[in-house]
């Protein structure tokens, strides 16, 4: 997602774009764009895009249709404006009604007016991913202060933002798994965390201006081509 060779301290974890299109050419496409900055995750209904929204929580960005049949994809930019108030959003249609590109716009959301370029969503994609980077490592490094983590936990704690498991963070670092689980333990100690997997979330949810706590699922209710 960013440039190689970073100290463990800033390494950040390959976080994820979330597009609804109920058009699936285009959302293939999309996603191919997309796949070179995060991992896509294609949807083309409100259902699958709520699913993935309660079950994904490492987001660098969205790309949202308005118009779907059925339903509106504004419920999915409303519910992101809840739960991730910080995330880039692009919202494109080919259905240009000033009522619901009104309704879409908020800080943080862009328009794209359908047909659009691959060239469009990859300005988007890197814009998006290099603030979710920025965001991610400075979330890492304060988190770290706060808690006054030493220099290994900070590591393990860096690894885990990356999705490694315990056997990959000792193998990685060159130590024992035994020795992954103390520094894990102490984390744990010095935050009051239950597991490690809530200290990365709180880490992650912190980047995206999100409160720590878990938030319940928000039920509100080459070129591309035009609908």
């Amino acid at each position: 997602m960013g440039t190689p060779e970073r100290s463990p301290g800033a390494r950040t974890a390959r976080l994820s774009f979330l597009v609804l299109e109920d058009e699936a050419t285009l959302l293939r496409e999309i996603g191919r764009v997309l796949s070179l900055y995060g991992d896509a995750v294609l949807v083309e209904t409100l259902a699958d895009a709520h699913l993935a929204l309660d079950t994904v929580h490492r987001w660098a960005g969205a790309v949202i249709d308005i118009l779907l049949r059925p339903g509106s994809g504004l419920e999915v930019v409303e519910r992101l404006g809840i739960e991730h108030p910080a995330l880039p959003v692009l919202v494109i249609t080919g259905d240009l009604v000033p009522e619901r590109i009104n309704r879409a716009c908020r800080s943080g959301v862009s328009f794209l007016a359908k047909p659009f370029t691959k060239d469009d969503i990859q300005r988007f994609a890197r814009s998006a991913s290099d603030t979710a980077e920025g965001r991610l490592r400075s979330a890492l490094v304060g988190f770290a202060k706060r808690y006054h983590f030493c220099a290994s936990e900070t590591e393990v704690l860096a690894y885990g933002l990356e999705c490694r498991d315990q056997r990959a963070i000792a193998a990685l670092r060159g130590c024992s798994v035994y020795t992954v689980q103390s520094h894990i333990a102490s984390m744990m100690k010095k935050t009051g965390a239950r597991s490690f997997h809530w200290i990365v979330l709180d880490v992650v949810r912190e980047a995206a201006g999100v409160n720590a706590c878990v938030l319940p699922a928000t039920t509100i209710a080459s070129g591309m081509s035009r609908k």
